[in-house]
């Protein structure tokens, strides 16, 4: 599979996003299995190579949930931790069966500190994802602020998914 068509690996050639992938372990996962879990201490990164999982936040009782995403493969979370060394901001489970790679924290600033192209590359494409949400937040809150959007809440749902399962604004 050639991953350097996904947007995270943009910029990358096969032998780098290789180089990469010896830093990271593969984790395989059953449909089903919670990968992190709201609100809890994390210390891995992880990139979607295969499978689709999904993105919620699950209410206080654990009883439902509010489904924020769907991610499929070339898709990154875990990223918001490192970054702002909060506890997670919401769980993840596996909807298919699943192929991650994951590294920790520790080893991809690491990675960064020592100059690594492949690390840096990634983190620019995940600044560049970031930076796509908050533009797209911006100009959505503009929107409803100066009254050119009517807010229904479907609407708002549907937003809320481009923002976090598309990765191309």
């Amino acid at each position: 599979m050639d991953l350097s068509n996904l947007l995270i690996f943009k910029g990358l050639t096969p032998e780098l996003i290789a180089e990469f992938a010896t830093a990271c372990e593969t984790h395989r996962y059953k449909a089903g299995v919670d990968i992190i879990t709201k609100g809890q201490k994390g210390d891995l990164v992880y990139f979607v190579i295969k499978g689709r999982l999904q993105v919620f936040l699950p209410d206080e009782n654990g009883d439902e949930s509010r489904v924020l995403a769907e991610l499929n493969p070339g898709a990154v979370f875990g990223e918001m931790e490192l970054l702002t060394e909060r506890p997670r901001f919401a769980s993840v489970s596996a909807l298919t069966n699943i192929k991650l790679w994951a590294i920790s924290f520790d080893d991809f600033r690491a990675r960064i500190d020592g100059g690594d192209v492949a690390t840096l590359k990634i983190m620019f494409n995940i600044a560049k994802i970031l930076a796509h949400r908050l533009e797209a937040i911006a100009e959505k809150l503009s929107e409803i602020g100066e009254g050119r959007a009517e807010v229904h809440r479907e609407e708002l749902r549907s937003f809320r998914r481009k923002l976090f399962s598309e990765w191309d604004f």
